[in-house]
């Protein structure tokens, strides 16, 4: 059971990165995502970093869904009840803080970090923030060498 609820917090994870770099490259002010515990941990660590604006809950939210029924050749469209992650963007002269986003650890592949290889990340890496997922939550890879920890690595965002 495990694993398949691995898959399922990578792929939410990645569509959500993916989504939140494309509003920034066409220079929106927010963006919207579906809501998960797991994301909403994963919110909290990019706006402690500094990366988002303002992340606000919508519980309720009106997704809809169209789907082609194949017998009548009719659109369905579909109402979904969910709840909703908005995320105000963040820019700097009118450049985007969130330049590229780079995934690491995957379902089939697991990078897992020591207390001493995350302090060697930030003598490596000083341009960029990595986020690990830690037995305190998710935080970038300054906190965990603050906090003397290591944990699993998620990605890392220019």
């Amino acid at each position: 059971m495990q694993p398949k609820k691995t898959i399922f917090y990578t792929f939410h994870l990645g569509n959500f990165l993916l989504g939140l770099l494309k509003s920034q490259q066409r220079c929106r002010s927010k963006y919207r995502g579906f809501y998960t515990a797991y994301l909403h941990t994963v919110v909290r660590a990019l706006f402690r970093a500094g990366l988002i604006n303002c992340p606000q809950l919508i519980k309720n939210f009106n997704f809809f869904s169209i789907a082609l029924n194949k017998k009548s050749d009719f659109l369905k469209i579909k109402r979904n009840l969910r709840g909703a992650i908005v995320v105000g963007l963040k820019y700097f002269n009118e450049v985007p803080l969130i330049t590229a986003i780079k995934f690491y650890s995957t379902p089939g592949r697991r990078l897992f970090l020591n207390k001493v290889k995350v302090r060697k990340l930030i003598k490596v890496s000083p341009g960029s923030l990595i986020f690990l997922s830690t037995s305190s939550g998710i935080i970038s890879h300054y906190d965990a060498a603050t906090l003397g920890i290591g944990g699993l690595l998620l990605f890392r965002v220019n």
